[in-house]
């Protein structure tokens, strides 16, 4: 707990963390801010609570800078915040991050144009110049999930009370109330299913501005449809960015008012091949264009990994 309040006005508060921090579990919390002014946090090593809750804010105008590891949710509340996950920093989140006040966000939602989108380090702004990891990662080889086979998780790894991933889950989907920015030494990992199924995302009450590299790890491909990865109040905006292709699979990113969507374009039918490889691969690429191809969903994903 950092405090700075009185009859005489609130002083900045400065936090580094340069020590291992987990809160408790409950309504424990990893770091609190009450009051302050122009407040500064930097955690140079891990934060984090057995709760879920690593870092809520107050009244303040808080900068947090990630230097180190941060786990789970963020809620900063009032005032004029940001978040900056710094070049080689890592966050990996769970369902929230609260960078501003519910109200204003409510009231800006929408009303920001493409030609005054968020802006690295910006008030509100999640700044991701490093690694951000969506919950946990699936695995590499895709579970059946039409079969109802289920992700496992690391709450049994240790004791909760030592244990960082203690609550994450491979599924994570994000309220982020402000906008989000990655940079171009950012890199973002999705666990993705072009499906029914559900996939990794990211809702943003403002601007999503994408650069640096996006990670997919695939988890189901039954079809080609675009895939929202950042849904968002404000405007989608995909940058200078970097998507790794596989063998047979090119990904794409778009933005538009509605947030930044991933799409893919497949060739499993490679000029290599024999021809009835070729032919083979050919019936696969219209079977995604078409649609659902849950059958071979599976299928389709580990081979497009």
């Amino acid at each position: 707990l950092a405090q700075s309040e009185g009859l005489d006005g609130a002083g900045d508060i400065t936090v580094n963390l340069d020590d291992f921090v987990r809160g408790g579990s409950g309504t424990g919390i990893g770091l609190q801010l009450l009051g302050g002014s122009d407040n500064l946090v930097t955690t140079n090593t891990s934060l984090s609570a057995v709760s879920g809750m690593a870092l809520q804010g107050g009244a303040g105008n808080d900068r947090i800078v990630n230097n180190g590891l941060v786990f789970g949710n963020i809620d900063l509340s009032g005032g004029d915040n940001r978040f900056l996950n710094s070049l080689g920093a890592t966050y990996l989140t769970f369902d929230r991050i609260i960078l501003r006040d519910s109200l204003l966000s409510r009231m800006a939602a929408g009303s920001v144009s493409a030609q005054a989108v968020a802006l690295a380090g910006g008030a509100a702004t999640f700044t991701n110049d490093g690694l951000l990891r969506l919950g946990l990662e699936g695995p590499s080889w895709p579970l059946d999930l039409a079969a109802g086979e289920t992700f496992g998780d690391l709450d049994g790894l240790v004791e909760a009370k030592n244990n960082v991933y203690y609550g994450a889950r491979v599924i994570s989907t994000v309220e982020l109330d402000g906008h989000f920015v990655q940079t171009a030494t950012g890199k973002t990992l999705f666990d993705v299913a072009f499906g029914p199924y559900a996939s990794d995302r990211v809702n943003v009450s403002g601007d999503a501005v994408v650069s640096g590299e996006i990670g997919v790890n695939l988890l189901w491909l039954e079809n080609a449809r675009p895939l929202t990865l950042f849904a968002t109040g404000g405007q989608g905006v995909a940058g200078d960015y970097n998507i790794a292709s596989t063998l047979a699979l090119n990904y794409s990113l778009t933005g538009d008012g509605e947030g930044v969507h991933l799409s893919v374009d497949s060739d499993f039918g490679l000029d290599h091949m024999r021809p009835n490889e070729r032919r083979l691969g050919g019936h696969m690429d219209s079977a995604l264009q078409e649609g659902g191809a849950n059958g071979i969903g599976r299928l389709m994903a580990a081979l497009g990994n």
